[in-house]
């Protein structure tokens, strides 16, 4: 990675990927964010979109008076690839990761910095990803399933050792330290990369007043497409000889303990439709693992 030759304090690195729907409003968060912008600079990496993700892109940073520029991965499919094409040329003392389909509180940047720097050069942060249903009053199955178990943040950081890369952040001498994302990796590079941060003697912490808010999947079968991509993740990754603990899946009885108790969706036929679906999703993973035994490839998406 370059040395910051401009003053920019925080590079934000955004992969994008037949996100057309997406980036406008993603735009607006960005502008509206109350931390400086003469001071962060916005990392674009274009993953071969085959929309009008790159023209949205370059109308944007036209707007964004130089504070933008964006970067093709366009050899190597994935989201990880993407990720370090844009850490090679992020000039920020900080680094911070959020995915197109994101919406940045507008005091993200502002607590991701206040955090970061009251804290040692090898701290990684991963803050609050919260679930939003597109109708609040009316959401579907699906979106109360996600509401549930879609970004647990502080679980996956507290117990399992690992944040998404929806909102992930931390010193850019962690990246110099601990290297790049596994770019083999479709999913689960966000789990791998914190793994060997936390080998390497960096500490990983949950930052709650840190937000960005995310669009729960509303049909079944963006939920399935999700469920297939995230299971041939972490095929490749056992495949791949690594050394890190097993990924702490939760028991069936866990999940049934964590709706029966659930107080947003309180009434019987909310957890009987969250509980269908969990048992649609624990199917679609074991065909997807049959699938993948019998010699298939992981989904890109």
């Amino acid at each position: 990675m370059p040395d910051d030759k401009r003053g920019v304090e925080v590079s934000v690195i955004i992969p994008v990927y037949n996100a057309e729907k997406d980036l406008p409003d993603l735009f607006i968060s960005i502008a509206n964010q109350s931390f400086d912008q003469e001071k962060f600079e916005l990392i674009f990496v274009d993953n071969g979109s085959s929309d009008s993700s790159l023209e949205l892109l370059k109308s944007f940073e036209a707007q964004w008076e130089g504070r933008s520029k964006i970067v093709l991965e366009h050899l190597i499919a994935g989201s990880y690839a993407a990720r370090n094409k844009g850490l090679r040329v992020a000039e920020g003392r900080f680094v911070v990761f959020t995915d197109a389909d994101c919406l940045p509180r507008p005091n993200w940047l502002k607590n991701i910095v206040s955090f970061l720097s009251s804290h040692p050069p090898d701290t990684v942060g991963g803050g609050e990803v919260e679930l939003f249903a597109q109708n609040s009053t009316q959401p579907t199955a699906v979106e109360k399933f996600e509401i549930i178990f879609g970004f647990p943040q502080a679980l996956n950081i507290e117990r399992r050792g690992y944040s998404v890369t929806a909102n992930l952040f931390s010193h850019r001498e962690v990246f110099e330290k601990v290297g790049l994302f596994d770019a083999r990796l479709r999913s689960k590079g966000d789990y791998e990369w914190c793994q060997r941060a936390t080998l390497a003697g960096c500490r990983l912490l949950f930052v709650r007043n840190v937000q960005v808010q995310h669009s729960a999947r509303s049909s079944l079968r963006e939920l399935v497409t999700k469920t297939r991509r995230v299971t041939g993740g972490q095929t490749v990754l056992k495949g791949l000889n690594n050394t890190q603990p097993k990924i702490e899946s939760m028991s069936v009885l866990k999940q049934i303990k964590m709706v029966i108790e659930n107080k947003r969706f309180s009434s019987a036929v909310d957890k009987i439709q969250i509980l269908l679906v969990a048992a649609l999703v624990f199917t679609a993973k074991a065909i997807e693992k049959v699938r993948l035994g019998l010699g298939g490839s992981a989904e890109r998406r």
